[in-house]
């Protein structure tokens, strides 16, 4: 549940939110994973938005936040023969044009206006912007509508009819490379022009679109790998399987009305990393490594694509095993204790190859600290974060960052030599960035302090 609170008689309201640290896989922009989203709700407004962008460690004043009259949108779902179809999912569509700097983002408005058709097929959508809208309604077995609606403030608009026609049916098996059925596999209908095919952006493509297929446009293999799908709107078809421990299939120029689709996932590829020390070249047995698909080589991954399963390699210390190593590239990221962290590009391999990747990782020193009050007094939970200078001399995030402990103590580790400066923030106290700290092959001398 969204953490939420109520205005008071005077309009006033106070939210009580922590946000959470990065987690390894998170990227690391900026010094809060995400910049937090306001959203204000009230009978008969508009949604308003606000994304905190400068949200901090300390308390923040939002303003005077001032609602506007919302619209209201009513309409029917109907079957082809013009019969009210009841339990239809109805949203505002993404590519709706309401851009606008005073409404809520685009991806939070969609979420948020959501109706489902009553017995008569009705549906009522409210609290929405004045802006021209599009509503789309989806069932499963049906092909989805759109309709364009001028959603007027304080006015109920009425819709034209949301017609959902039956869409063409294909069915099918889906197996393992042995030819075993895969039970619980995704199948879906997707879009792959013809430059795609065959390539690994096709496949990275393919995963994408299994995974964002919504649940009235797929289907689910059963116990014996068997599929129908349903709801399909045109010829010569793309379809595609995906499930766990496996590489996607896809079938092309499928005619709709078939029923002997056969869908063979295929192996992943797997990657061997070894981990040295630039020390000596002794494998480095203690590495954490984390790694993510990519579309091409040096590509930033996807905020969803999720961490590869990696497992150690017996009797070969500082190796381990990557699988489902990406097909355009992937990136390896690995820290280990003394040792600075370093991100490795690994070609892409075709499903079923197996690769491997040399990390030769240099020895880092640690940078402690203490954050204070100007009576100097320990800060706990003190949000920290370490920068450092580029080439023109100028301070940016250095990728590190973390909260001082109930002795208002901080530690990083595995720095490289360099120059550095850490910024401390903690709420009821000004943000206080320290000097330039030049660091060599060798830890300080002593522990900063910061005062704040």
């Amino acid at each position: 549940a969204l953490p939420s609170t109520l205005s008071g008689a005077d309009g006033r309201f106070e939210l009580d939110v922590r946000l959470l640290g990065w987690r390894p896989s998170e990227e690391r922009d900026h010094e809060q994973p995400v910049a937090p989203m306001l959203l204000v709700a009230a009978p008969g407004c508009a949604l308003l938005g606000r994304t905190c962008d400068e949200f901090p460690a300390r308390r923040l004043d939002a303003g005077d936040l001032q609602l506007a009259d919302a619209a209201s949108i009513e309409g029917h779902v109907v079957d082809e023969a013009g019969l009210p179809l009841a339990g239809v999912q109805v949203k505002t569509d993404l590519e709706g044009d309401w851009e606008d700097d005073s409404r809520a983002p685009a991806l939070a408005e969609a979420w948020w206006h959501v109706a489902v058709s009553a017995e008569q097929g009705r549906y009522l959508l409210e609290d929405l912007p004045a802006a021209s809208l599009q509503l789309a309604a989806m069932s499963a077995g049906r092909v989805p509508a759109w309709v364009q609606v001028d959603a007027e403030a304080g006015q109920l608009v009425e819709a034209d009819d949301l017609l959902l026609e039956p869409g063409h049916v294909v069915a099918g098996t889906v197996t393992d490379p042995q030819g075993r059925p895969v039970a619980g596999a995704v199948v879906a209908s997707v879009s792959l022009n013809l430059a795609q095919r065959g390539k690994p952006q096709g496949l990275e493509s393919l995963r994408r679109q299994l995974r964002d297929a919504p649940e009235t446009g797929r289907a689910l293999a059963d116990g014996e790998g068997r599929f129908e799908l349903r709801g399909l709107q045109r010829n010569n078809l793309s379809v595609a399987a995906a499930a766990a421990d496996f590489e996607p299939a896809v079938l092309h120029d499928v005619h709709p009305g078939r029923r002997d689709l056969l869908l063979t996932l295929q192996t992943p590829a797997e990657l061997l990393v070894s981990v040295v020390s630039a020390a000596g070249g002794k494998p480095v047995t203690d590495a954490v490594v984390e790694a993510k698909r990519s579309w091409n080589r040096g590509g930033k991954p996807g905020r969803l694509e999720p961490l590869l399963v990696i497992e150690p390699v017996a009797d070969r210390p500082g190796t381990l095993l990557v699988r489902g190593a990406g097909p355009g590239a992937t990136q390896v990221t690995v820290r280990a204790t003394g040792h600075a962290s370093v991100t490795e590009w690994a070609d892409g391999l075709p499903p079923g190859e197996r690769g491997t990747l040399l990390v030769t990782l240099p020895t880092g020193v640690p940078l402690e600290g203490a954050v204070l009050d100007d009576a100097g007094v320990p800060l706990a939970g003190a949000g920290v974060m370490l920068q450092s200078r580029d080439a023109d001399g100028d301070l940016v995030a250095a990728g590190k960052h973390g909260r001082s402990d109930e002795t208002g103590r901080f530690r990083f580790e595995g720095l490289l030599p360099g120059v550095y400066a850490v910024m401390a923030t903690a709420e009821g106290c000004a943000t206080r960035t320290s000097e330039d700290l030049p660091i060599d092959t060798r830890a300080p001398d002593r522990p900063l302090e910061l005062r704040l």
